[in-house]
């Protein structure tokens, strides 16, 4: 075997090998919205590795649980689009478009992978969205102004969404598919997460200023918890023993103990924290920082910010992608 032959094999090797190293490892997803992209951290070494354009104005994204692809809620866009980018490729593939439904903003996703969730808030509605071919399969109708966040329940069987303008929350039985019932929420229902256990919501609402626990199985409000600072974006532990959210006046991440109900941390992070994402060990969180254009990093053992990540202009929206 010739000595150039062997030093082509061995420069393909490398090639592929730092590739699937790229692809494999975690990834920290940004979108902005005064500068339309999605940008990519390597998770590791906080590097930008990454870049891809969307439709005007994205508010949220979310990946698919492989790792592959990324959707990304084109909330202002006058094209009325989905954005879904190859995470392998970082190229736009394909713009879903939404008519006649609009608004799109934030997003959920199964955990095979195979039923995408949007919010269109001009319209009232949910719709599910086939992930691999852009088809809308059908719609859930709220008849709610501002049908704003979603989440599904720990089964699957349910999707809960706030309806920003009316204070309260959908929720949608995914197996028989109808919209089931509102549940009454504070002024302004803005963010929510369920617990691990399913049992209970918890529901930032930010013009009350307050955050509202539901019970899931009774379907009703059973606390009111108050939460000056204008709480924007709420986020539950994977041990569920905490609640962290972004707090718009006050330029912290607040940290919620569950048990006592009671505020045991805040970490300042910037000028208008919007979104927020935690790693799936709990051990990290992420904070946009809307105004100061930065990313903020927090130990969540330490409460500290540890990394501070330069992004586009108004970062919003975050995901984690695991390895």
């Amino acid at each position: 075997m010739s000595r150039s032959y062997m030093m082509a094999l061995l420069c393909t090797a490398f090639l592929f090998s730092t590739v699937v190293s790229a692809f494999a490892g975690a990834k920290l997803l940004v979108v902005s919205q005064d500068e339309s992209i999605l940008q990519v951290f390597d998770a590791d070494s906080w590097k930008l590795i990454g870049g891809v354009r969307t439709g005007r104005g994205p508010h949220e994204v979310i990946a698919t649980p492989d790792g592959r692809y990324a959707f990304v809620g084109d909330f202002e866009s006058v094209d009325n689009t989905v954005t879904k980018i190859d995470l392998h490729e970082y190229q736009r593939v394909q713009a879903i478009k939404m008519d006649p439904f609009y608004g799109p903003h934030d997003l959920a996703i199964t955990k095979d992978g195979k039923r995408l969730f949007v919010t269109c808030e001009k319209s009232r509605t949910i719709i599910e969205v086939n992930p691999d071919t852009g088809e809308l399969v059908t719609n859930y109708n709220t008849l709610a102004l501002m049908t704003h966040k979603l989440v599904l329940s720990p089964d699957e069987e349910f999707i809960f969404a706030t309806n920003n303008n009316h204070n309260n929350l959908s929720v949608i039985d995914l197996v028989k598919g109808d919209h089931e019932r509102y549940i009454k929420c504070g002024k302004g229902a803005e963010a929510l997460d369920v617990t691990p256990d399913g049992k209970f919501i918890w529901v930032a609402n930010r013009i009350g200023q307050s955050i509202s626990i539901l019970d899931v199985a009774e379907r009703k409000e059973i606390e009111t918890i108050s939460c000056p600072g204008y709480p924007m974006r709420l986020r539950i532990t994977p041990d569920g023993k905490r609640v962290l959210l972004t707090m718009g006046t006050r330029g912290v991440l607040a940290v919620i103990d569950v048990a006592s109900r009671q505020e045991v941390g805040a970490v300042e992070t910037g000028n208008l924290p919007l979104g927020l994402t935690i790693r799936p060990d709990g051990k990290r969180a992420f904070v946009s920082n809307a105004k100061d254009n930065k990313v903020s990093v927090i130990d969540l053992d330490a409460l500290t910010v540890v990394k501070v990540l330069k992004t586009a202009k108004g970062p919003d929206g975050l995901a984690y992608v695991a390895k």
